[in-house]
């Protein structure tokens, strides 16, 4: 099997079989502890960041009203929050936690969106696997059993996994 942040894209699914999704990447404003930036729309008139040439970049510009810096690397985002020169920074949910984890003055807002099949994690396995039913079943069980939880938690922390659950308690492609 393979388990590594591997999406079950229809191109891959012509040469693997994979699980049902197991994680559901959100989007994340992080800032300031305190600043409280939870929306898009309240970095208007704000100088937000995010890594060059990436979606989260182009998701910026098109709220409007809000002065896009895009940098070469996202631990440069987080140090033009730290020291000031941005309000806040777009990531991925599960890169901010980290940097939340890494930075306590620092706090993540995931913001609330649709995701699609192809931006989940799922596992891949051998096409045509007779396992991939036994996969669902553990991940299920996992679920229920609160062993996802944990594994959730050691990564994302307490808070970035509460918002996590509650934002994807909200996604339809989130329910096995």
């Amino acid at each position: 099997v393979i388990i590594s942040a591997i999406s079950p894209t229809s191109e891959r699914e012509k040469v693997v079989s994979f699980s049902k999704p197991y994680y559901f990447p959100m989007k994340a404003i992080l800032c300031k502890k305190g600043a409280g930036y939870d929306a898009m729309d309240k970095l208007k008139g704000k100088k937000a960041g995010a890594s060059m040439g990436t979606t989260y970049a182009k998701e910026l510009k098109a709220v409007g009203g809000i002065e896009v810096v895009e940098m070469d690397t996202t631990p440069l985002v987080v140090q033009d929050i730290k020291n000031g020169r941005l309000a806040a920074g777009l990531f991925d949910s599960s890169q901010a936690a980290v940097f939340v984890k890494q930075n306590p003055d620092l706090e993540l807002h995931v913001l609330q969106g649709t995701v699609v099949k192809d931006d989940t994690f799922a596992i891949a396995l051998p096409k045509d696997s007779k396992d991939v039913e036994k996969i669902n079943e553990i991940l299920k069980e996992m679920r229920t059993n609160g062993e996802l939880h944990k594994i959730l938690v050691a990564h994302l922390g307490e808070e970035g996994t509460k918002e996590y659950e509650a934002a994807i308690a909200k996604l339809d492609i989130a329910k096995l």
